[in-house]
């Protein structure tokens, strides 16, 4: 009796550890779809690894601190992937755009490879937006910002034209 008791307190304490584990990280597309943000922050955003992603983040802060736009950009991501607050969306996308920006002018890409960039950005700008409407953590002016970025990218995606915003401008050649 007493090894099925055991077997039994085993199995209860295996099914609650498996309750509270953290969520799978999330992909790297699954981060430019804003739907699946919103959703995933409703669903799993109380069990995910806020720490894992807040060190990350500062991590990331740091290296944008000294433009180093490579490393800024992977401490972002690897935030982003654990937990997609709004703040880190951004930070990851303007940290990617810098960095990419000197890459493109250096190599002299071809505007295909800019506009696959900027449709890029796009999907992260509106994931930002997205996981602000649940978390509601951006303030207004980065709120401002960020549709201001949507508008523009759509604006400049639609037309074939250059437009005239910050994240185009990291890309002025």
């Amino acid at each position: 009796m007493r090894r099925l008791s055991a077997l039994s307190w085993w199995f209860a304490s295996a099914l609650a550890c498996a309750a509270v584990s953290p969520p799978a990280l999330l992909s790297d597309q699954e981060l430019r779809d804003p739907a699946f943000v919103a959703g995933w922050l409703a669903r799993e955003g109380s069990t995910a690894d806020r720490k894992a992603a807040a060190r990350f983040h500062a991590h990331g802060l740091k290296d944008k601190e000294a433009a180093n736009w490579s490393a800024a950009t992977k401490a972002f991501g690897e935030s982003a992937v654990r937990y997609p607050a709004p703040e880190v969306l951004l930070d990851y996308v303007d940290a990617k755009l810098r960095m990419l920006g000197p890459v493109r002018a250096r190599r002299g890409s071809r505007i295909d490879e800019v506009r696959a960039d900027m449709a890029d950005a796009l999907g992260l700008y509106e994931a930002a937006l997205a996981a602000n409407g649940v978390t509601a953590t951006l303030s207004a002016a980065q709120t401002r910002r960020a549709a201001q970025h949507v508008a523009c990218m759509k604006e400049y995606l639609a037309a074939r034209a250059p437009g005239d915003c910050a994240p185009l401008r990291y890309f002025d050649r």
